[in-house]
């Protein structure tokens, strides 16, 4: 009908767009409307874990579809601490890495994170509002297998599978496969060595 829609209500539909596109029900009509308020998003600059959904029908949403993501709901004028650090095998923890995390919108704050397979981060999230600094949770991000692996990082996860399940066929065949790419890939996208 013409009139504005506020940014929040956008949003609220992508989010329960995204849960229609995981079980496989949205139609075509939704689907434009889908890319269109995405592309909306984007002007924004706003992106939420939930638009990983949309891997399918956005080549943009496809690039973050790999990442693991840390969301925090708190107010939207706080300062909000994520305080993490890497699960490392055989070494007991570091010193924990301090960072803001970045205000989407409307209080939801986010970081994502690439993790491969066997990777864990521990962490907990601080929140101050001026004058106090109170802590608000504390949990353990780790990799797992999402729907979709044909992200980027996609073969590389499942190669670590492999190894660690001791599935000597399929870690060949599957190591096999990341060398032709990484060589059709260093082959076909060569950079301009300072020439013409």
């Amino acid at each position: 009908l013409g009139e504005p829609i506020l940014t929040i209500c956008i949003l609220a539909w992508l989010k329960a767009a995204s849960e229609r596109v995981l079980k496989n029900t949205v139609q075509e009509e939704e689907k434009r409307t889908i890319l269109r308020y995405l592309e909306r998003m984007r002007d924004e600059e706003i992106f939420l874990p939930c638009f990983t959904a949309f891997a399918d029908l956005d080549p943009k949403c496809r690039m973050r579809a790999g990442l693991s993501f840390i969301e925090y709901r708190g107010h939207k004028d706080s300062r909000v601490i994520l305080h993490y650090v890497f699960e490392q095998e055989e070494q007991e923890r570091t010193e924990y890495r301090r960072e803001e995390m970045v205000h989407v919108y409307g209080g939801i704050f986010v970081r994502a994170f690439l993790l491969f397979f066997g990777e864990k981060i521990h962490y907990y999230i601080t929140e101050e509002d001026g004058r106090q600094e109170k802590l608000t949770r504390s949990s353990l991000l780790e990799y797992t297998e999402r729907r979709r692996e044909e992200d980027r990082f996609g073969l590389i996860n499942h190669i670590a599978v492999a190894y660690e399940m001791r599935d000597d066929v399929t870690f060949q065949k599957l190591s096999e496969e990341y060398e032709r790419k990484s060589y059709l890939a260093d082959h076909l996208f060569l950079q301009d060595e300072g020439g013409a």
